[in-house]
């Protein structure tokens, strides 16, 4: 839809509703322009939530680097949810706010009951999110074959990576994407979470919202290197390099097969 066009049609609904006054939130710089008619024609503020190091993302085309670029300094607020993306880009845009990510407590307080999971087999080591290209799939093969005593769930659509291998494996069950409403039900039957992604620009500019969801039930995280999660050491066990994801050392006991975690959620839940 062209940038007028939307324009024209929220001013439709402006006028049928009463809406005057609003704010515009772009999260994806190709809505800029439509935003910016807006603010122009209504009066409406033009917020960026910025939420990833877009410039190397998967796909991405310089044309919409540019508008980001744009968007950065034209917004009348400037929200991003991680460090990195503070020092990329507060020195653009005065107002500029670090707002990191969280989530629903009270939603994962009360979990229900899902069927499927408890008869995969125990215990179950699990992930859900999106499985893409910053997912490191030879880090989750690897981790599956070594540790055949574990059951391994993960829960989430699969874009553009191809998934045989790991779905062939006898630990590993994909069990793809799942209502948000039942998430706090799968998480319940996790006894510890992952969150296995390469170490690129992306994810090292990432404050994954599952890491938030993940200790919402004090359940014990082990991530791949992300400077964004440094700051909850108390609460993850960051695996630094391959080596660490291997021996899973400094992170309880599960007592099988020799592969110790330790949940470090204030050291009120681990893996007992």
């Amino acid at each position: 839809m062209e940038p007028l066009s939307l324009v024209e049609d929220l001013g439709r609904l402006r006028a049928e509703y009463g809406i005057w006054s609003a704010v515009s939130v772009v999260q994806v710089a190709t809505w800029a322009p439509a935003a910016y008619g807006a603010r122009e024609r209504f009066g409406w503020r033009v917020v960026y939530d910025c939420m990833d190091e877009w410039n190397t993302f998967p796909g991405i085309e310089q044309a919409l680097l540019a508008e980001e670029r744009r968007l950065v300094r034209g917004a009348d607020l400037l929200v991003v949810s991680g460090q990195t993306l503070w020092e990329k880009w507060s020195s653009q845009n005065p107002q500029t706010v670090l707002a990191r990510n969280a989530t629903d407590f009270e939603h994962f307080q009360n979990p229900g009951i899902v069927a499927g999971v408890a008869e995969l087999g125990q215990p179950v080591v699990g992930y859900f999110g999106a499985i893409a290209e910053w997912f490191d799939l030879e880090l989750m093969v690897r981790l599956a074959r070594e540790r055949p005593g574990y059951t391994f769930v993960l829960l989430g659509g699969t874009f553009g990576v191809s998934m045989g291998e790991l779905e062939g494996l006898p630990n590993v069950h994909v069990l793809g994407q799942q209502p948000y409403e039942l998430m706090p039900a799968y998480l319940a039957q996790f006894r510890a979470c992952l969150i296995p992604f390469k170490v690129n620009a992306v994810t090292e500019a990432t404050d994954p919202v599952k890491f938030y969801e993940y200790i919402s039930q004090g359940k014990p995280v082990v991530a791949t290197r992300m400077p964004e999660l440094y700051a909850y050491r108390e609460y993850l066990y960051i695996a630094e390099d391959q080596a660490a994801w291997r021996s899973g050392r400094k992170t309880g006991s599960c007592g099988r097969g020799g592969w110790s975690w330790r949940g470090r959620t204030r050291g009120r839940r681990g893996w007992r």
